[in-house]
């Protein structure tokens, strides 16, 4: 197992070596003012070394970094949905966008109606979309669905499909509680 470990840290180890073979083949050769530049030398390679490790440190800091913001941005999105309003006797729908997270949410738009008996429908929309929604905020517009509007929204359960990017520029879709996803 430690052999492994030790394996891992190969340029490290070969440095090594090669500084031990350069001392000890040099060692009756070299005066007094020689091994000084000898160590000049060794001192120069153990700080290119050493701004390599610094920087190998804080990529993988970087790259750990990044995925805590993406984790949170994606968890940001459980908190946008998107219900149903309520219907006029014209047939028009009230579709409701809320954000509840804390991050503005960008380029909000509604996509289908999903009915337990007819499925996801198309609608009609007056509004297409709303360009930044702010924490907090509601985005409501008026739908009308393609296939019967009153039977659909009285059907019974009734989801609302929204699609939304984040602050990271990530597509989400969203049918009314279930889980946000990627969107394609």
């Amino acid at each position: 197992m430690w052999l492994l470990k030790w394996a891992k840290q190969w340029p490290i180890l070969l440095v090594a070596a090669s500084t031990i073979l350069i001392v000890v083949s040099f060692r009756f050769l070299l005066g007094a003012t020689d091994w000084a530049g000898l160590g000049q030398w060794v001192g120069g390679l153990g700080a290119f070394f050493a701004a390599w490790a610094a920087l190998d440190i804080a990529k993988g800091e970087a790259r750990r970094e990044n995925a805590r913001e993406a984790e949170r941005l994606a968890i940001q999105t459980y908190y946008v949905s998107g219900a149903y309003g309520g219907t006029t006797t014209e047939g028009r729908a009230r579709v409701v966008v809320d954000n509840h997270s804390t991050e503005p949410i960008l380029n909000v738009e509604f996509v289908k109606v999903h009915s337990d008996t007819y499925g996801p429908v198309e609608c009609s929309r007056f509004v297409e979309r709303t360009d930044v929604l702010l924490p907090g905020k509601q985005w409501g517009l008026w739908v009308i669905p393609a296939k019967a509007p009153l039977s659909i929204m009285s059907s019974g359960h009734v989801e609302i499909e929204i699609e939304f990017n984040d602050l990271g520029g990530t597509r989400w879709r969203r049918v009314g509680e279930r889980p946000p996803e990627v969107a394609s």
